[in-house]
Order: structure tokens, then sequence, then C-alpha cells
């Protein structure tokens, strides 16, 4: 599948999304509901950055003169968020 298309793009966002509601949803219960979004947020765009910052070595090393923003930007970005998640798994 083309990175470039539409539904590359929409499933990218429903994977950043799940993995984001996961995040979200691992952390302990009692707290407010403005910590849970500014956890979702804070989990996107620490993801986002990490993420892009990825895909820009790969393009730069790898593949020259590809776009850097792309659906696997976001794909990478929704497995770092699980990554997270799972590595928080066992604190709670």
């Amino acid at each position: 599948m083309d990175d470039r298309s539409p539904i590359a793009w929409v499933l990218a966002v429903f994977a950043l999304a799940g993995a984001t509601l996961l995040r979200v949803s691992s952390i302990e219960e009692g707290k407010s509901g403005s910590f849970l979004v500014g956890a979702a947020i804070g989990s996107v765009a620490i993801a986002l950055l990490i993420a892009a910052l990825i895909r820009l070595g790969y393009v730069k090393l790898i593949r020259k003169g590809r776009p850097v923003w792309t659906a696997w930007t976001l794909v990478i970005a929704a497995f770092i968020t699980l990554l997270v998640s799972a590595g928080r798994a066992d604190e709670g």
C-alpha cells in the first residue's frame, strides 16, 4: 500500500488513537479528566516527535529524497506509544 494513500492515513490515525487510548487507560484511577487529557496530548506529542526524528534519520540515511511526513510516521508513533504502555503495565 502506498504510504500517501488516504486509506494508509486513516489506518495510521486509528493505530495512533488506539495506542493512545490504551496508554491513557493504563493510568491509575483517581486522576482528574484534565490530567488524562494532558496525558493523552503529551503522549501523542512526544511519540510524534520521536517518530519524526526516527523517520528523518531513515530518510536521510537510507531513502534519500522521500517525504519525511507520511503515514509511517504515525505508525511509528503508535508503536512507541504501545512500547511505553507495555513498559508501564507491570508498574501498576
